[in-house]
C-alpha cells in the first residue's frame, strides 16, 4: 500500500504541474484578447472587495441582500457575500432547498446551506430558519404521493437532511369544490412499459399518448380553478416533463401527431427547434436572400409552402445541377402545363415577392405579425 501511495504521489504531482501550466497559459491567452470568464469575475470581485474600504462602501450601499438557489452556492460566492453583508444585525436573506442541489460538478457546496440549516433556530430575528414547505399548487393526493416517496429515500445519511422535517404541507385552498379522492381515481400512478422494438423515447411517447387518449375518451374530470367546478379533462390540462427536451421532442412530436394530440413545446432548449419558429425563421431568411437553398426548402416543406417530397424531388432534377432552388422554382412556374407543382411555385414566388416589397417599409415584427395572421 505504501509503495502504491508513493507511486501515485509522483503521478498526482505530474497532474498538478500539468494543470498549473495549463492554467498559466490559459490566463495569458485571455489577457492577450482582453477577455475574462465567469470564474474570473468571481475571483476578481473577491480580490477587489478584500480591500476593507471598498467593502465598506458596498456594505453601506446594500440595505438588504437576497440570495436565491442558495443550495448551489460555492465557497467563492459565500466569501463574496460575506464581504459586503452587514453583521449584528445581519441583512442577508437566503432561499434554497438542498434536495434540489444539482450543480456539484460546478463546485456547488450544499454543505454550506446545511450548516446554516442545522445551526439556525426557528425563533428570533437573527440567524432564523423559516421552513417554506407549504404547497399551494397541487392536490392533496399529489402532496401525499411526493411525501410518501421522498420520506423513504431522503435521510440524513443520504442527502444530509431528514425529509420528514421538511415534508410538503398541503396548503392549496383553490380546490375547495374539488372531488375528494374516491376509489383511487386521482391516485398517483407509476406506468411501466414493456420493452419494444423502438427507441425508449418513442416507447415513452406512445405510452403517454395512449394514456391521454384514454382519459379523454373516458370523460375523466379535473377541477377548474377559474370556474370553481369539476369539468371533463381536455388536451390543454396535460403537462409532460422530460429530462432533456432536445432528446425527447422529436419522438413526442411524431407520435402525438399520429395520435392527433396537439403538442406545444416550451423551454429554452427546444424553443427554436419547434416547427412554428423554424418556419418563421426560414420565412425571414428567404425574404433576405431567396437564393439560400436550406431556409427556402424549409419554408417550402412547411404548411405555408405545402410542397410534398415528390414536389421537391421533381424540382431537384429540373434544369440539371447548375441551378439553385430558387431558380428551379422560377422555371417550374413558367412551365407550359398547368400542373399542381406550377401552382405551388407561382404562389410561393408571389408570397416572397410581396413580402420583400413590404420589408422595405415594415419592421421585422410587423412582417412576422402579418405572416402569422
Amino acid at each position: 500500500m505504501f509503495d502504491q501511495t508513493v507511486s501515485a504521489g509522483s503521478q498526482v504531482r505530474g497532474l498538478i504541474d500539468t494543470v498549473l501550466d495549463f492554467s498559466k497559459v490559459y490566463e495569458e491567452k485571455k489577457r492577450e484578447i482582453n477577455v475574462i470568464d465567469f470564474n474570473d469575475m468571481e475571483h476578481m470581485a473577491v480580490r477587489i472587495l478584500s480591500n476593507p474600504d471598498i467593502a465598506a462602501l458596498y456594505r453601506e450601499k446594500f440595505v438588504e441582500i437576497y440570495v436565491d438557489e442558495y443550495q448551489d452556492s460555492n465557497m467563492t460566492q459565500e466569501v463574496l457575500v460575506s464581504l459586503i453583508c452587514r453583521h449584528d444585525p445581519g441583512n442577508v436573506f437566503q432561499v434554497g432547498d438542498v434536495k434540489q442541489s444539482i450543480y456539484g460538478f460546478r463546485q456547488a457546496r450544499p454543505d454550506i446551506f446545511l450548516s446554516k440549516y442545522h445551526s439556525y433556530s426557528d425563533t428570533g430575528t437573527d440567524r432564523r430558519r423559516i421552513l417554506l414547505n407549504d404547497n399551494f399548487r397541487s392536490r392533496q393526493e399529489v402532496v401525499d404521493s411526493v411525501n410518501e416517496v421522498f420520506g423513504r429515500i431522503m435521510k440524513p445519511e443520504f442527502g444530509g437532511i431528514d425529509y420528514d422535517e421538511s415534508a410538503l404541507v398541503y396548503g392549496a385552498k383553490c380546490y375547495k369544490n374539488a372531488l375528494p379522492c374516491r376509489d383511487m381515481t386521482y391516485r398517483t400512478e407509476v406506468v411501466i412499459g414493456q420493452k419494444a422494438d423502438m427507441p425508449p423515447e418513442e416507447m415513452e411517447a406512445n405510452i403517454i399518448a395512449e394514456k391521454i387518449r384514454s382519459m379523454i375518451r373516458s370523460g375523466f374530470t379535473v377541477y377548474d380553478k377559474k370556474a370553481e367546478m369539476m369539468r371533463p379533462v381536455s388536451f390543454r390540462d396535460f403537462t409532460i416533463l422530460v429530462r432533456s427536451i432536445r432528446k425527447f421532442e422529436p419522438a413526442f412530436r411524431e407520435v402525438f401527431a399520429s395520435a392527433e394530440i396537439p403538442l406545444s413545446v416550451s423551454g429554452r432548449e427546444g424553443y427554436f427547434g419547434t416547427i412554428e419558429v423554424q418556419t418563421a425563421l426560414a420565412f425571414l431568411s428567404a425574404l433576405d436572400n431567396p437564393f439560400c437553398d436550406i431556409p427556402l426548402a424549409t419554408l417550402m416543406r412547411s404548411p405555408v409552402g405545402g410542397f410534398s417530397d415528390v414536389d421537391m424531388a421533381e424540382l431537384s432534377v429540373l434544369a440539371g445541377s447548375g441551378k439553385c432552388l430558387y431558380e428551379r422554382i422560377k422555371l417550374a412556374s413558367q412551365a407550359e402545363s398547368d400542373g399542381e407543382l406550377k401552382k405551388k411555385c407561382t404562389a410561393l414566388l408571389g408570397l416572397i415577392a410581396g413580402y420583400r416589397v413590404m420589408s422595405t417599409y415594415t419592421p421585422v415584427h410587423g412582417l412576422l405579425s402579418d405572416f402569422i395572421d
